[in-house]
């Protein structure tokens, strides 16, 4: 994956790729690694049982890369993701 990642950074800075399927494997990686997501891209139930962003570092931060590649607030997406569950 770390492979992957980084032939991808080069596609999308050559305008080849789409920046959101980086932040995606980004985040993977660094879930896999236990590492906190850049982006808030990957979920999982919580101690209460609750969907919720695996860990992040900041979520100002973690706002402003979403926005910078034109994804919604995390906040939002974690609505947006407990609604699809309860469905």
């Amino acid at each position: 994956m770390k492979k992957c990642a980084k032939e991808l950074e080069i596609a999308v800075n050559q305008n080849k790729a789409d920046a959101k399927n980086l932040a995606y494997l980004l985040d993977r990686i660094a879930v896999l690694e236990d590492k906190p997501q850049l982006y808030g891209t990957q979920f999982d139930w919580n101690e209460n049982g609750i969907l919720s962003p695996n860990k992040f570092d900041n979520i100002i931060k973690v706002n402003q890369r979403r926005k910078s590649i034109g994804l919604n607030t995390l906040e939002q997406q974690t609505n947006i993701i407990r609604k699809r569950v309860q469905d």
